[in-house]
Order: structure tokens, then sequence, then C-alpha cells
């Protein structure tokens, strides 16, 4: 992987997709962030780390498309993900756990609304 400092977004736009498979380009300033670029055209910032040390298997924490996800929120993100690690905090189970709570809070605030609206129909008959 090269390593690169992109100062622009308009960097990141002009970058050439291969024409098979996919390559990565570093970030300089945050370490384990990278930029992966698929032939389909797809940019996406993902962060690199290993929880067991040297001997562990790397992890990729996917942050999100190019087009979406601007290079200093990519390095903000992948500034907490490092963070966590630090503390020993797996990001991508926190992910998981994030997004459990928020299909929870969406599945308890459509089943009050479904509460609601079956008392107004049966106000109205």
């Amino acid at each position: 992987m090269n390593r690169i400092t992109i100062r622009k977004q308009s960097q990141i736009e002009a970058l050439v997709a291969p024409p098979s498979g996919e390559y990565s380009l570093r970030d300089s300033d945050v370490p384990g962030l990278s930029l992966r670029v698929r032939s389909s055209g797809q940019k996406t910032w993902v962060v690199r780390y290993r929880m067991g040390g040297r001997g562990s298997q790397a992890r990729r924490l996917t942050l999100g498309d190019a087009r979406n996800v601007t290079l200093n929120d990519a390095r903000d993100a992948a500034r907490k993900a490092l963070g966590m690690k630090a503390k020993n905090l797996d990001p991508q189970v926190n992910r998981r756990e994030t997004s459990r709570h928020v299909l929870a809070e969406i599945w308890a605030a459509i089943h009050q609304l479904e509460n609601r609206v079956d008392k107004l129909e049966r106000r109205q008959r």
C-alpha cells in the first residue's frame, strides 16, 4: 500500500479505479486509515487494527463511502476507533451493539405509533 497525504476532497474524486481488483492508499496522518478504491469505482474509507497485538489477525472497520464521508470525518472516526482499541474495546463489536440499540429504539417508536393510531381509530368509531 502506498502512503498518501490527501488534503482536498477533489484529490479523492480524481483517483482512477483499477481495471480489476482493488487498491488501497494509506493516510499519512492517521495510522491504520486507508482509502480503498475498487474496480467498480467505489471508494471506501477503512481503518485496520489488531485487537491482540502483532500475532493476532488484522481487522478492518469500514467507515463509509468517500462520497459521503469527508477526509476529516474519516480521520476523526478512525481516531475514535483506534482510541476504543487502545481501551481494549473492539470497534466492530461496539458498532454492532450500537446498531442493535438503535434498531430497538426504532422498533419501540414504531410500536408506540401503531398503538396511538389504533386508539385514534377506536375513538373515531
